[in-house]
């Protein structure tokens, strides 16, 4: 991103499918404003540390 790009920020909460949530389950993400969904779930996934290896991801 250079210094004239506009950027994205998101507060990205991990949580289970009940909705509860445990430990540090959040992450502050600034992608470029220009940057695709897929982009956006790519660094929200790897900033987890899991891998994107689901298929309806690619």
């Amino acid at each position: 991103m250079t210094a004239n790009e506009q950027a994205r920020l998101f507060k990205v909460t991990l949580s289970d499918w009940s909705g509860a949530v445990r430990g540090r389950p959040t992450r502050k993400i600034a992608i470029s404003a220009k940057a695709s969904l897929y982009d956006l779930a790519v660094v929200t996934i790897e900033s987890f540390d899991f891998d994107l290896d689901h298929a309806a991801l690619i």
